[in-house]
């Protein structure tokens, strides 16, 4: 960027940054025109634009004046004059600068391929069809206006050769590309472009269509050819014509309005109909737009809609100077030229240094001759020639002319060495070198011939240069006859070329008398053209009316559409002028009924005075206006205006020419309008305030400050105040003092537009008049006008009963908990009582089994012991369960099952039962696996009450039936029995806690009534449903459960767990003497060595001391519990592999994952069965390489 502006010349200082800094500092300030006023504003202004257009043929006054005038500015502030007077006088003074301005006024930015996605849509969307619509006969017509510097030019050429190439047609294409600045003209013509000019040409394209030169890169001829450069001012000259396309980008836009509006109409009179337009980004046909079809809006490419005269429109307002004036018309000193002095010293020393040597141009034009070599030309007495060649001596005639040849070709120096020559007096050997010279910018070329004579010890050849081939005379003849025929053949060609200008002469003469004919013809029609432009614009007002009065008809029918109003015009006479469709579907208008009298066409409207109001309002003027229903029901607004005409006049006395108005009725407007949604709003509204009215809530409105704006009954039974004492009071005086503060806080976050969902309910206490207090729920809601909060809404209930009633019941569930609390405890505390001997009576029953003998008696009462203590196991189970049910902890731990093992293990658990009461227990199950995901232990809990209860009700000699199946996604379990019955109306309630069928006084069958509870519970928890049929007392009774199926898994063999193999070593801690010796006693009778101990101490000394398999330990004993003991063992690493055994009476869930927690292998309750410890020692392993424990027992005996 520097250099390029050290480039323009303008330039005054050229530093490093530092020392630009510096200068910076030092420079005065400007002394250019107030920048508050405008330089186009200037009365110099004018005489700068008539300099520049008398100059250069440029009128710039159709250029925008604020782009004009700041090109101006820029000029004066650089060259620092007070301003434009004064440079308007230097303009005047230095034809340079007003070149310089001239140059800077005509902005010629352009690029190849500028803006890449509109010419895209150029090849895309015109190119194709423009070589498709040219016949193969014609040619096909661009015009480029304001090409500048030409690369847009090549850039749509190459387009149109491209295309050609794909399609494989020749189209003659011929693009004309015009400028007013004949330096861009010559530029362009040149062809030749800077790399960084070439930026956007594509490597392909750059290869194609460019050639590299020492210059940069020169289009190729075959992309030249299709362009003709011309000097043409679009604002001034004729247009082009038969244009296909005519592209005008950015050029448009620094023309004033009217310019372009010009402009454009010129390009519509050059394209041919159909003719593509193609503009800048910024620039559109503006009132054209009309003559122009949209292509491409965004690439800004138009078609011309039809062939229409434009040109008579759209003259531009100033009038052209016809004659250009060159700059030398003004009177201004010449700039000064070379210095002869320096001249004649260059002469010196080209005579001093410079060999002999001859300049000519690329032809062979004989240019300069240098240091003596003038002797070497020999010219003829006649005819004599300016090719250098003809002038040389025979011997170097042959020579030079193959030198320049191999020169032009390759662009380098050429030498021949040994050349003889003769310069009168002797005879020389001379190296003659022939080198181009090469204009670094527009690449012409000169050739400098020179001749330097080699001493007799030079060698006959140097390196790098060619021995000249001495001529022979024969050669020589050969040459003579050749040049001789040459010269024969220019003087035929002269002679045809005169012959041709004498007859272009002649041809001149003829047209100069046709143009003497045009001109008539021309003055001719200029004036029948005047008069057309007279008709045209007398023809264009009455069109320009006739559309305004089209237009204003359209919008009124649209108007009277638009407003959804039945409307009707009559005349004087009633008869209808116009209607709209609304009005037509009440009087049945049809579109030929115009002109009928409104009196011949019934109505559904219910007013029968309604033609003697609209005859009234004709007459008289009156205007009626009222509700109206049509027979349907439909409401309609009325409204019967006279129509009124307003005349003018003047002259009434009140002065000369002064209008006055004389309105008379010419008629009648009848319009019916819909208020159904009006009517059906204010029905609502009045709904609306009759609920607010009548609610006993207190119901008002406040605005955003807390005034009070609007009061209902229940807030006046509320408060006590009327409507008229409360309104406009603040709406504090309602509250109490010290929560009056609420109110505003409540307004300030609703103003804010917060969500309030915590007002909906709001306690507060509300202030009576008489200066009680009650206790309210408030709920207040933003009031929105307009989308804008303009006030709440409060609505305040009465709820001091409700709160009351609230406050009791909350009493009530306080003391429900603290029952529900107490009897979670006590049963907690009744099982861990009840538990401990029972597992010392089972034990000891146990014990009795193992060591009875085949006594009858003794046998018998041991199983009335084993079964009354396993009822009595149940029915604490059953009890301690249904606490878990109506606290909501009943624990399921969900696994894969089989449903029939679980069935299998019920009826185990059963039969003794079945047995003891001579019933037959009789099953249906399925075929095949019977998946359900559950808790197995509560399924056949389930199981076992049904089959139970079963047993129960049904008399000896009978049978019990269990059936399962599985029915897709669902199993299916029943138990049916012959027994006793449900009675109907205890069947909807059988399933309730307590519930029992009524019973004898002696209870026989017993229970507790929770046993269905429970089953019902379990069932449910997982997903199933239960159900009992029964056909009354006496007829027996069938429950039926429904289970989702679950997924079938492969059960691999099970090993049996309660097979103990081997006898373990076992430490049992219980803090119950009878239950501890009793279970010592069952294990010792298995042949288990057992250590026994009643505190938390001497559980850890028996485990340190003998380290046994496993560990049975209460978890409630004296000195140190069970939690305590499982911590301090798991703490020792030599007791890692002792398995821990909580042994309690508590059971519920949070017992076991507490004795998980403190580092229990696993948890049984409270009395635990002989199969149970058995399961349990038969999963651990005697320790490996001891010694048998009944050994280690006896050595301690």
């Amino acid at each position: 960027m520097p250099l390029a502006a050290a480039a323009t010349g303008v330039v005054d200082h050229v530093h490093a940054p530092a020392e630009l800094a510096r200068l910076l500092c030092g420079l005065p300030p400007l002394t250019t025109a107030d920048p508050d006023e405008p330089l186009s504003e200037d009365p110099a202004m004018d005489a700068v634009l008539r300099l520049l257009r008398d100059n250069f043929g440029i009128d710039f006054s159709l250029y925008k004046m604020t782009t004009v005038g700041r090109r101006i500015q820029r000029r004066v502030e650089l060259l620092r004059v007070a301003g434009l007077p004064e440079y308007l006088d230097q303009l005047m003074d230095d034809p340079d600068e007003l070149h310089r301005l001239y140059q800077d006024l005509l902005i010629g930015v352009t690029q190849f391929f500028r803006d890449p996605r509109a010419f895209e849509a150029l090849e895309r969307e015109v190119v194709p069809k423009l070589l498709d619509r040219v016949k193969p006969e014609d040619e096909l017509r661009v015009w480029v206006a304001g090409c500048a510097t030409g690369e847009e030019v090549y850039s749509l050429a190459m387009l149109f050769v491209e295309a050609c190439a794909a399609r494989d047609r020749a189209v003659r294409v011929k693009i004309l590309a015009t400028d007013v600045h004949q330096r861009s003209l010559e530029y362009a013509g040149a062809g030749i472009y800077g790399e960084d000019q070439l930026a956007r040409v594509s490597p392909d394209r750059l290869e194609r269509f460019f050639t590299k030169r020492a210059a940069g890169y020169q289009v190729a001829p075959e992309l030249r050819q299709l362009i003709v450069f011309a000097r043409h001012n679009v604002t001034k000259d004729p247009p082009f014509t038969k244009m296909h396309l005519i592209s005008c980008r950015n050029l448009l836009i620094y023309f004033q309005p009217q310019a372009q509006r010009a402009v454009l109409s010129l390009f519509h009179f050059g394209l041919v109909a159909g003719g593509t337009l193609f503009l800048g980004a910024s620039e559109t046909p503006g009132s054209l737009a009309d003559e122009f079809a949209t292509i491409d809006e965004h690439a800004k490419i138009y078609r011309k809609r039809r062939d229409v005269h434009l040109l008579n429109q759209v003259r531009l307002p100033i009038a052209h100077t016809p004659v250009r004036r060159p700059i030398t018309t003004i009177d201004l000193p010449r700039a000064p030229g070379v210095d002869p002095l320096l001249l004649s010293t260059y002469d010196q020393l080209l005579e001093l240094f410079m060999p002999p040597a001859l300049l000519v141009d690329e032809s062979g034009a004989l240019i300069d001759v240098y240091s003596g070599a003038e002797r070497l030309l020999e010219f003829k007495p006649r005819r004599p020639t300016g090719n250098v060649v003809e002038l040389l001596p025979p011997e170097l005639r042959a020579v030079v002319a193959g030198a320049m040849q191999r020169a032009r070709k390759d662009r380098r120096p050429v030498s021949y060495s040994g050349v003889r020559i003769s310069d009168g007096a002797r005879e020389l050997s001379c190296l003659v070198t022939v080198q181009p010279l090469v204009h670094p910018r527009t690449g012409a070329s000169n050739i400098i011939i020179t001749l330097r004579e080699m001493a007799s010890g030079d060698p006959a050849q140097p390196p790098g240069e060619d021995a000249a081939v001495p001529p022979t005379a024969a050669s020589l003849e050969r040459l003579s006859m050749l040049e001789g025929e040459l010269q024969y053949t220019r003087e035929t060609l002269q002679a045809t070329i005169e012959e041709l200008e004498t007859s272009n002469e002649e041809m001149q003469a003829t047209n100069e008398e046709l143009v003497a004919s045009n001109e008539e013809l021309q003055s001719t029609n200029e004036e029948l053209h005047s008069v057309n432009e007279e008709l045209y614009t007398v023809n264009a007002e009455y069109q320009q009316k006739i559309t305004e009065l089209e237009e204003l008809n359209s919008d009124m029918a649209h108007l009277l559409e638009g407003t959804d109003v039945g409307t009707v015009f009559l005349d004087r006479e009633l008869r209808i002028r116009r209607f709209t469709s609304r009005i037509a579907t009440v009087f049945r208008f049809q579109h030929h009924d115009i002109g009928r009298r409104i009196g011949d066409f019934s109505h559904n409207i219910e007013r029968p005075q309604l033609m003697d109001e609209i005859e009234s309002s004709l007459r008289r003027g009156e205007v009626v206006e009222d509700e109206v229903r049509d027979r349907a029901g439909t409401p309609y607004l009325l409204r019967i205006l006279p129509y009124r005409v307003v005349q003018r006049a003047s002259g009434n006395g009140h002065g000369p020419g002064h209008a006055v108005a004389d309105a008379r009725i010419d008629g009648v407007v009848l319009t019916l309008t819909d208020v159904s949604a009006l009517d059906k709003a204010r029905t609502r509204v009045e709904q609306l305030s009759a609920i607010v009215e009548c609610s006993n809530d207190a119901i008002l409105a406040v605005d955003l400050g807390g005034t009070i704006t609007s009061w209902n009954g229940g807030a006046e039974q509320r408060y006590g105040y009327r409507a008229d004492e409360a309104i406009g009071q603040h709406a504090s005086m309602l509250m109490a003092p010290d929560r009056a503060h609420e109110l505003s806080h409540h307004l300030a976050r609703i103003a804010a537009c917060e969500k309030l969902e915590e007002l909906d309910h709001v306690s507060s206490l509300c202030r009576h008049k008489d200066g009680t207090f009650t206790e309210v729920s408030v709920m207040i809601s933003p009031i929105l006008h307009h989308a804008k909060v303009v006030g709440a809404a409060v609505i305040a209930r009465d709820v001091s009963r409700l709160t009351r009633m609230q406050r009791a019941l909350e009493d009530e569930q306080r003391k429900v908990r603290t029952l529900l609390q107490r009897r979670e405890e006590f049963l907690a505390m009744l099982s861990h009582e009840l538990r401990n001997p029972l597992a010392a009576i089972i034990s000891a029953t146990a014990v009795l089994e193992e060591s009875a003998g085949p006594h009858a008696r003794v046998r018998r009462c041991h199983g009335v012991l084993d079964r009354q203590s396993s009822h009595m196991k149940r029915l604490l189970d059953d009890l301690l369960d249904v606490s878990r049910i109506t606290s909501d902890k009943l624990a399921i731990e969900v696994e894969d099952l089989d449903l029939r093992g679980t069935i299998e293990m019920a009826i185990e658990t059963t039969s003794p039962l079945f047995a003891e009461r001579g019933i037959r227990l009789a099953t249906r199950i399925a075929d095949g696996p019977l998946p359900v995901k559950g808790d197995g232990r509560r399924l056949v809990q389930v199981i076992t009450n049904l089959l139970a209860n079963a047993a129960s009700h049904s008399p000896p000699g009978t049978s019990v039936w269990l059936a399962a199946a599985r029915d897709g996604h669902q199993l299916h379990l029943s138990v049916l029995d012959d027994g006793d019955g449900i009675a109907p109306e205890l069947q909807p309630h059988i399933f309730e806690l307590f519930v029992q069928a009524e019973q004898k006084l002696d209870r026989s069958r017993g229970g507790l009534g929770v046993g269905l509870s429970l089953v019902k519970a379990i069932v449910e928890r997982h997903g199933g449903t239960i159900s009992v049929h029964s056909d009354g007392d006496g007829k027996g009774s069938e429950f039926r459960i429904a289970l989702p199926a679950g997924r079938e898994r492969r059960l691999g063999r099970e090993i049996p767990a309660g097979v103990v193999r081997a006898p373990r070593r076992v430490v049992l801690i219980d803090d119950q003497q009878d239950s501890r010796e009793m279970l010592r006693m069952l294990l010792e009778a298995h042949d288990h060595v057992v250590y026994d101990g009643a505190d938390g101490a001497a559980a850890l000394r028996l485990v340190e001391q003998h380290q046994p398999d496993v560990a049975f330990i209460d978890i409630g004993l004296p000195v140190m519990n069970g939690f305590e003991v499982a911590q301090h063992i798991r703490q020792r690493p030599e007791l890692r592999d002792v398995v821990l055994i909580a042994l309690s009476g508590y059971g519920n869930t949070s017992d076991v994952d507490a004795a998980l927690a403190a580092g229990f292998d696993e948890h049984v309750t409270k009395p635990a069965r002989l199969a149970t410890l058995q399961q349990i020692l038969g999963r651990t392993r005697p320790r490996a390489g001891e010694v048998d424990p009944r050994d280690d027992r006896d050595q301690e005996s």
